[in-house]
């Protein structure tokens, strides 16, 4: 009686050990698969990080120029916050998208790059407006002027060099009358 109870008590350790063995095993492996895809992961967030950074310097270019900023401060603002929810999913295991915080970043430096090149063109354009302006009548070109002052206020940076070179013909046209 006492051996068939120890082979009992024996049998029951003896699957229990293996059942720990087992669960240990599986959570071993859970663990490598979650830090191997976690790796592959993080460099995707270490990218969009990365972008948000640049973006935010292209942020600190503009403002260092003067120049109203609320479209580049509307989309580093969306980045930054689409990258901490993105973030947030991945460290709960899910599967993130950085593309949109990426695209994002991007578009601020764009607007930048944008904002720069109208704002030279602007000031070349001014002095160009206000010398002509001491010497002729520049009434009859207001719509144009009006124009290349309120997209650029606006913040329609890309549409500002256009406006520009038609107010520049005006101008001619102007002159030469």
């Amino acid at each position: 009686k006492d051996n068939k109870m120890f082979e009992k008590k024996y049998n029951i350790i003896n699957y229990s050990r293996l059942i720990i063995v087992i669960l240990t095993n599986i959570i071993i492996l859970l663990l490598f698969i979650n830090l191997s895809s976690a790796k592959f992961l993080t460099n995707e967030s270490i990218a969009a990080q990365n972008n948000i950074t640049k973006a935010q310097n292209c942020l600190d270019d503009i403002n260092r120029h003067n120049i109203n900023t609320t479209r580049a401060v509307e989309a580093l603002t969306e980045a930054q916050q689409l990258y901490t929810a993105q973030k947030a999913l991945e460290n709960k295991g899910g599967t993130p998208n950085y593309e949109t915080i990426i695209k994002g970043s991007e578009l601020v430096c764009f607007i930048k790059d944008s904002a720069l090149l109208a704002q030279d063109e602007l000031n070349i354009f001014l002095e160009e407006y206000n010398s002509v302006s001491e010497q002729i009548n520049v009434s009859g070109m207001s719509a144009e002027y009006n124009n290349i002052i309120n997209s650029f206020s606006q913040e329609r940076f890309e549409e500002t060099p256009e406006f520009i070179d038609k107010g520049y013909e005006k101008l001619a046209e102007l002159q030469a009358q």
